[in-house]
Protein backbone atom coordinates (compact mmCIF):
# COMPACT_ATOMS: atom_id res chain seq x y z
CA UNK A 1 0.00 0.00 0.00
CA UNK A 2 2.79 2.43 0.92
CA UNK A 3 4.51 1.72 -2.38
CA UNK A 4 1.30 2.55 -4.26
CA UNK A 5 0.92 5.80 -2.34
CA UNK A 6 4.55 6.70 -3.07
CA UNK A 7 3.96 6.13 -6.78
CA UNK A 8 0.85 8.31 -6.74
CA UNK A 9 2.73 11.08 -4.93
CA UNK A 10 5.58 10.82 -7.42
CA UNK A 11 3.14 11.08 -10.32
CA UNK A 12 1.52 14.18 -8.82
CA UNK A 13 4.96 15.71 -8.32
CA UNK A 14 5.88 15.00 -11.92
CA UNK A 15 2.66 16.49 -13.27
CA UNK A 16 2.91 19.69 -11.25
CA UNK A 17 6.68 20.15 -11.48
CA UNK A 18 6.83 19.97 -15.27
CA UNK A 19 10.14 21.07 -16.75
CA UNK A 20 11.89 21.25 -13.39
CA UNK A 21 11.92 17.46 -13.21
CA UNK A 22 13.02 17.08 -16.80
CA UNK A 23 16.66 17.12 -15.70
CA UNK A 24 18.21 13.66 -15.11
CA UNK A 25 19.72 14.64 -11.72
CA UNK A 26 16.37 15.92 -10.55
CA UNK A 27 14.58 12.71 -11.53
CA UNK A 28 17.30 10.68 -9.86
CA UNK A 29 16.99 12.84 -6.75
CA UNK A 30 13.24 12.22 -6.62
CA UNK A 31 13.85 8.50 -6.98
CA UNK A 32 16.41 8.56 -4.16
CA UNK A 33 14.08 10.62 -1.98
CA UNK A 34 11.28 8.12 -2.58
CA UNK A 35 13.54 5.20 -1.75
CA UNK A 36 15.42 6.57 1.27
CA UNK A 37 13.62 9.61 2.65
CA UNK A 38 9.85 9.26 2.18
CA UNK A 39 9.52 6.92 5.16
CA UNK A 40 10.16 9.93 7.43
CA UNK A 41 9.91 13.11 5.31
CA UNK A 42 7.22 14.50 3.05
CA UNK A 43 9.10 14.70 -0.25
CA UNK A 44 6.51 16.65 -2.23
CA UNK A 45 4.89 20.07 -2.11
CA UNK A 46 1.71 19.07 -0.28
CA UNK A 47 1.73 16.05 2.02
CA UNK A 48 2.66 15.83 5.70
CA UNK A 49 5.77 13.98 6.85
CA UNK A 50 5.04 10.44 8.09
CA UNK A 51 7.37 11.16 11.03
CA UNK A 52 6.24 14.35 12.77
CA UNK A 53 9.79 15.32 13.76
CA UNK A 54 11.04 15.08 10.17
CA UNK A 55 10.57 18.37 8.32
CA UNK A 56 8.92 18.26 4.90
CA UNK A 57 11.46 18.66 2.11
CA UNK A 58 9.53 21.65 0.76
CA UNK A 59 10.22 23.58 3.98
CA UNK A 60 13.94 22.88 4.29
CA UNK A 61 14.89 25.92 2.20
CA UNK A 62 13.07 28.14 4.71
CA UNK A 63 15.58 27.22 7.44
CA UNK A 64 18.69 26.25 5.49
CA UNK A 65 20.46 27.01 2.25
CA UNK A 66 20.04 23.91 0.09
CA UNK A 67 23.83 23.73 -0.28
CA UNK A 68 24.10 23.45 3.53
CA UNK A 69 21.98 20.29 3.49
CA UNK A 70 24.77 18.19 2.00
CA UNK A 71 26.50 17.87 5.36
CA UNK A 72 23.50 16.39 7.24
CA UNK A 73 23.22 13.75 4.51
CA UNK A 74 26.71 12.51 5.33
CA UNK A 75 26.49 12.84 9.13
CA UNK A 76 23.99 12.23 11.87
CA UNK A 77 20.93 10.02 11.43
CA UNK A 78 21.33 9.94 7.66
CA UNK A 79 24.67 8.10 7.62
CA UNK A 80 22.94 4.72 7.48
CA UNK A 81 22.12 5.41 3.82
CA UNK A 82 25.76 5.93 2.72
CA UNK A 83 24.98 8.39 -0.04
CA UNK A 84 27.59 8.72 -2.77
CA UNK A 85 28.56 12.28 -3.82
CA UNK A 86 26.59 11.92 -7.07
CA UNK A 87 23.52 10.84 -5.10
CA UNK A 88 23.83 13.86 -2.81
CA UNK A 89 24.08 16.11 -5.87
CA UNK A 90 20.93 14.52 -7.29
CA UNK A 91 19.06 14.99 -4.00
CA UNK A 92 20.18 18.64 -3.91
CA UNK A 93 18.96 19.11 -7.50
CA UNK A 94 15.57 17.68 -6.50
CA UNK A 95 15.34 19.81 -3.34
CA UNK A 96 15.91 22.93 -5.44
CA UNK A 97 12.71 22.15 -7.36
CA UNK A 98 10.58 22.27 -4.20
CA UNK A 99 9.20 25.40 -2.65
CA UNK A 100 9.29 27.39 -5.87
Amino acid sequence: MTSKISRIIALVILVFSGPALAQPDTRRGLSLAREHCAQCHAIDNASESPLAAAPPFRDLHLKYAVSDLQRPLTQGPHTKFRFEPSQIEALMAYLKTLGR
